[in-house]
């Protein structure tokens, strides 16, 4: 494609995915590792995606391209200029099979959310996203995670939960970090009637837990020694007893001998995905779909680009809008964002969890739990009042608007407009005020 009118775009899954307006960009070059560079053959893992997935738009006409074979091996990548272009490039290992699939569509329904659907389409059939619906709850939590190795000890954290609790954060996931090590749990964080009053008051209140379990362990790992770990833990998990666990490491890297492991390793994270999700709740840390089948919800799921965003490379939900409605997500943690109130309103676009990780160490201002406990019921309140009931529906639009108002649609016919401005603005014989949202069914 050598020329560009205004309305043509190349969809890269750049974080949560980008929208590169090609009558506007310039001459630019954007590569992403899918699921990232490995940590044990380089250091830089800048742009990397968590689904190999990418579309292009030209006049009347567009088209979704699937990376079905070797993507892990794969990079995608897109030029822009005198010539646009996007498409994925492999490295080539001996017996592996790269295999792409292309999916074609003209007319008004040449958007990007149509490519996102046509690709989740295209995954669900291929087995690797699951067909279940998930259900629809009265309201929608909020996810706390809580650290082990900062004094988060079993009793302190029960606190913190219930404080959150009383003050009408009525409905909570808690990941625990590190509480897990060798197949066992850590006694420095406490008696195990610490442990069990703590289950039994999340039980109680009806909120989910999640204790995150990692298998690398600063190794270097081959498919084989991943495989015989997580059977392992499997065994050994049954005296542990917990009704789910957050899949960290293996979840937010792949680390392999050699680039030629990467796809082996990458199936047999598949396989054992679905192991540790055999009759219990699943949470995955960042995610890559092949951690992704059996999830109930990924945690840190990217809500920003990796390359800087401007009017010509926007980010747009177009991860969210493959995942929306067969796996909750949140989005990165709120008490770490540069603009609180801006994270906010982007996790709310693209009908994403809150999520704040929270220490009951004072002298850590930015997780102290008192120091954010009113932003996390003000969350709360937010999110409930706003998509509680839409914890099941699809993404099926996203829209810019204006300068700053943008519209997510979901197919309960539910339009979510978010304002990211200073000023109240008008669309449609609506009033959007600054800063905030409008629900519109």
């Amino acid at each position: 494609m050598d020329t560009a009118a205004e309305g043509d775009f190349i969809v890269i899954p750049d974080g949560p995915g980008a929208q590169i307006n090609l009558a506007t960009v310039g001459e630019n070059t954007y590569v992403l590792d899918t699921y990232g560079t490995d940590p044990t053959l380089t250091d830089e893992n800048l742009h990397s995606s968590v689904i190999g997935a990418f579309g292009l738009k030209c006049g009347s006409s567009a088209f979704a391209g699937i990376i079905t074979g070797g993507d892990a091996i794969s990079k995608i990548k897109a030029t822009t200029g005198a010539l646009n272009t996007v498409g994925a490039s492999f490295s080539y290992p001996t017996g592996e099979t790269c295999a792409m699939s292309y999916k074609f569509i003209s007319g008004s329904a040449a958007t990007c959310s149509t490519l996102a659907a046509m690709c989740r389409e295209q995954l669900t059939r291929d087995g690797m996203l699951s067909t279940r619906v998930i259900s629809a709850e009265d309201s929608l939590p909020v996810n706390i995670t809580v650290n082990a190795d900062r004094d988060n000890k079993f009793e302190n954290t029960e606190d913190l939960i219930s404080i959150l609790k009383a003050k009408g954060v009525d409905d909570i996931n808690l990941r625990y970090d590190n509480i897990i090590k060798n197949y066992k749990v850590q006694s420095k964080m406490g008696k195990s009637e610490e442990l069990e009053s703590l289950r039994n008051y999340l039980s109680t209140q009806g909120f989910g837990f999640y204790p995150t379990v990692n298998f690398f362990d600063g190794k270097v790992e081959t498919p084989e020694k991943l495989t015989s770990k997580i059977v392992s833990f499997l065994k050994n998990s049954k005296k542990l007893g917990f009704e789910g666990y957050c899949i960290g490491d293996v979840g937010s890297e792949v680390k392999s001998t050699s680039k030629a492991g990467r796809q082996d390793f990458v199936q047999g994270i598949f396989t054992q995905s679905i192991a540790l999700s055999t009759n219990k709740n699943l949470m995955v840390d960042h995610g890559n779909l092949y951690t992704l089948k059996n999830a109930n919800i990924i945690s840190g799921l990217p809500i920003n680009t990796s390359y800087e965003e401007s009017d010509s490379y926007e980010a747009v939900p177009f991860i969210q809008m493959i995942l929306r409605g067969v796996v909750e997500y949140t989005g990165t943690y709120l008490n770490y964002a540069e603009d609180y109130d801006a994270a906010l309103l982007r996790c709310l676009e693209y009908g994403a969890m809150p999520s704040f990780l929270l220490s009951y160490n004072e002298k850590d201002e930015q997780t102290f739990y008192e120091n954010w406990s009113a932003k996390a019921l003000g969350a709360y309140q937010l999110f409930d009042g706003a998509i509680a009931d839409l914890r099941a529906a699809k993404m099926t639009d996203h829209k810019k608007l204006q300068t700053g108002l943008y519209l997510t649609e979901y197919n309960s016919n539910t339009y979510i407009y978010i304002n990211y401005t200073a000023e109240t603005q008008y669309y449609n014989g609506l009033t959007i005020g600054p800063m905030t949202y409008l629900r519109v069914n």
